[in-house]
């Protein structure tokens, strides 16, 4: 995030100005420094989510169109093509949920 690192920059760079001052300015940028990181991190976690889930939802997808082509295929031509597997399990407990509610 282009804002978020350009903060972060300017941040870091007052808190080498001022190096050792004490007082509530230089507190404030301490703590605001830090919320940043904070939401950083937060931000970047549910990016990952966001594209694990994106990931599944094009798994499923698959999956629908390989269900849907084996249920043509049995209904016309009474043909097996085989079992229909889901995608591999995600390690993330969030994610496994949201597969499950999902599917």
């Amino acid at each position: 995030m282009l804002l978020n690192f350009s903060l972060m920059i300017v941040l870091e760079a007052l808190l080498v100005h001022f190096n050792d001052t004490e007082g509530p300015e230089i507190e404030d940028v301490r703590n605001m420094t830090a919320e940043v990181k904070a939401f950083e991190a937060e931000y970047t976690e549910i990016l990952d989510l966001i594209n694990q889930i994106n990931q599944t939802m094009t798994n499923n997808a698959k999956n629908i169109t390989y269900i849907e082509n084996q249920l043509t295929c049995m209904r016309y031509s009474g043909c097996n093509t085989g079992p229909t597997t889901p995608p591999p399990p995600v390690g993330n407990n969030n994610l496994s949920l949201i597969t499950f509610l999902i599917n």
